[in-house]
């Protein structure tokens, strides 16, 4: 099957898939996910995390979570206490560090430092490993490194490669990602017996494919996966998209220069435009009469997702989180967030008033179209044009 025929085929499919998804949305409702309400940051994934992992937890299971965990790390603590385990989230250490989830079993302990989002800093882990072996003098002490995507190791400015693969001989130091924690929370959910928990563990699991792997529907995705696998061709054929989808969408972002300086109206300016397939992905525009402040969109997610937008503070302008700001912004947009780069900002939402696009771009086609026909310019540029009329009469 040539790369135009498979492509052909594929659109059709998922044309026709599109269809059944609204047809039996009713039924399954499986775009609904109580995390899109939550919008879980480290923090929320760090408690939820350590509650599943607490045998005392509200969850009623006991040990149950907590001894597969150990077993998806391949550790031999078959002689600690599980139970008698005291779970821990923002665990102090020397430094003015915190690790995440602390996890003490008498003679043992476990960290995870849980990193979906954020980068290392200088030394962490190899501070927190030396933090670890002064909880337990020759005891039983392992870090598990939590990471966003599967074969993500720590920077070797946290810690060098010698030093980390030392460490994870001696089974102190584990590597673990997001979707790596797909399948313990499947077995710890074939052994739950309450229901409330394995509805909850469901959404876990969904929300976890969704901002970590990309996965929007499963169903979807095996059907897609049958027509690639129909012959040598079309595996060929997909293959060879595959090996130019981080070129093709860093084209399509690299387009949207040009579309929104053709957009913009007198007075405002494009004055920032960082593209990266990694995070930080940014759009900042000036906006006329209004000083030290810009409007920006920028993806604060791995692989083009949490995108946020809003109010931010010009570089080297001095500008702080400004309660005036936020609150014009508050009354006339909804209640945002305040950050010391952002005096305001929302997350990217379908159901936003001024900016309704999709937050995660790994899970939709639907937002690259729009990226690529130059709909998503003009909803920046239209975002802009509001939030400017709504600061003008306040101008900072």
């Amino acid at each position: 099957m040539s790369l135009e025929s498979l492509l052909s085929t594929l659109t059709d499919r998922r044309a026709a898939f599109e269809m059944e998804r609204r047809s039996e949305a009713r039924r399954r409702a499986p775009e609904f996910t109580v995390f899109d309400f939550i919008r879980p940051g480290e923090l929320i994934l760090s408690e939820i995390l350590a509650s599943l992992l607490d045998p005392a937890g509200t969850h009623g299971q006991g040990s149950l979570f907590l001894a597969e965990f150990l077993n998806t790390l391949q550790l031999d603590w078959s002689t600690v206490d599980l139970d008698g385990a005291r779970v821990q989230v923002e665990a102090p250490t020397f430094e003015r560090r915190r690790v995440d989830i602390v996890i003490r079993f008498g003679d043992a302990v476990l960290g995870i430092e849980n990193k979906p989002f954020a980068a290392d800093q200088p030394n962490q882990v190899t501070d927190y490993l030396a933090w670890l072996d002064l909880a337990v003098p020759g005891g039983r002490r392992c870090l598990v490194y939590l990471a966003h995507a599967e074969g993500v190791l720590p920077a070797e400015g946290s810690i060098s490669a010698k030093h980390r693969q030392s460490r994870h001989a001696e089974d102190q130091f584990r590597p673990l990602s997001y979707p790596g924690l797909v399948p313990w929370l499947e077995r710890a959910r074939n052994r739950c017996e309450a229901a409330s928990v394995t509805a909850f563990i469901d959404a876990l699991i969904q929300f976890i494919r969704r901002e970590f792997m990309g996965i929007r529907d499963m169903t979807e995705r095996q059907q897609l996966v049958r027509i690639v696998r129909q012959s040598p061709e079309a595996l060929r054929s997909a293959l060879e998209i595959l090996s130019a989808a981080t070129e093709i969408q860093t084209d399509i972002m690299n387009s949207l220069e040009g579309q929104v300086r053709q957009r913009l109206p007198q007075g405002y300016d494009l004055s920032g435009f960082y593209v990266s397939p990694e995070r930080w992905t940014n759009i900042s525009i000036t906006m006329p009469g209004i000083l030290g402040l810009s409007f920006s969109v920028s993806f604060e997610g791995y692989g083009y997702t949490r995108l946020i937008y809003g109010v931010k503070g010009e570089e080297g302008a001095g500008v702080s989180a400004d309660k005036s700001t936020a609150s014009l912004m508050d009354a006339e947009y909804g209640s945002g967030k305040v950050s010391l780069a952002w005096p305001w900002y929302r997350f990217a939402s379908l159901n936003e008033r001024i900016f309704p696009v999709e937050g995660n771009w790994r899970v939709s086609e639907l937002p690259w179209v729009k990226a690529a026909d130059g709909t998503f310019a003009g909803t920046v540029v239209a975002a802009v044009q509001a939030v400017r009329a709504t600061l003008a009469d306040t101008a900072v």
